[in-house]
């Protein structure tokens, strides 16, 4: 008669937890009848009553200790079974925490810099243009790309999309704290939320998470402008321009 080594409850236990609702653990265990129950519930009903099978598999994690020859199974190694199945629950919380602490990976760290760096370019830009043209801010962001450019600095690095302005008639006598050109969402994240750079009219640039990535031109640009305190007439004409720019993009 040949002699079969006695089943691990442990390996067992670890099964149904896992793989409960395929019957495995009891195919494991040689109760063969119990597993094909298990797995044609599931199969049958294309997954719909797999809970069915799960519950079914945990009433047994605590009730069955003997195979299907009726053999008493290995003693269960509690400590081993627990932290395995403590970690498989713990590890995904873990995972999504990690995501949205710091950010979706696939947006990358270093095109955040890059965007500023061209969004200081243009302050400097502008303020050049602004003391070359009696205080007066440029129509538009071509006007201040000179000969010398190595590269398009009036669009996100990351994105490709144009920076939006909002700074054509204002002068130089505005706040400096009004924002002048911004990006649209959608190029960078930050903690899992949008993230992006603006240009301020006194040249300092500022990194600023939206509440969420599908807001328009004219709602960032009143986003941006709420609790700036800016006078009336700069606060219309920031507004009025971020529509057109609205509209243009549409």
């Amino acid at each position: 008669m040949i002699h079969q080594p006695r089943k691990s409850r442990t390996l067992y236990v670890l099964l149904a937890w896992f793989f409960g609702y395929l019957g495995i653990h009891n195919f494991y265990a040689g109760r063969i009848r119990a597993g094909f129950v298990q797995l044609a519930i599931s199969v049958i009903s294309c997954g719909t009553l797999c809970f069915v099978s799960e519950l079914w598999s945990i009433v047994e994690i605590f009730v069955i200790d003997t195979d299907g020859r009726g053999v008493a199974m290995k003693p269960l190694r509690t400590l081993a079974a627990l932290v395995i199945i403590l970690l498989s629950a713990v590890l995904p919380i873990a995972a999504a925490t990690a995501a949205s602490m710091f950010g979706d990976l696939s947006f990358r760290p270093h095109t955040r810099a890059l965007c500023s760096a061209n969004l200081k370019k243009l302050g400097t830009e502008m303020r050049t243009f602004i003391n070359d043209h009696q205080k007066e801010l440029p129509k538009d962001l071509s006007d201040l790309r000179r000969a010398d450019d190595t590269g398009d600095i009036t669009r996100c690095p990351e994105s490709h999309v144009k920076y939006i302005y909002i700074g054509r008639g204002l002068t130089d006598s505005a706040a400096g704290f009004a924002p002048v050109v911004f990006e649209l969402p959608g190029a960078h994240r930050l903690k899992g939320r949008p993230f992006i750079n603006v240009l301020f009219l006194d040249g300092h640039v500022e990194g600023i998470i939206l509440p969420h990535g599908d807001m328009p031109a004219d709602e960032i640009a009143e986003y941006l402008i709420r609790g700036r305190q800016l006078d009336t007439k700069t606060t219309n004409i920031l507004l009025d321009n971020a529509v057109m720019e609205q509209r243009r993009q549409r």
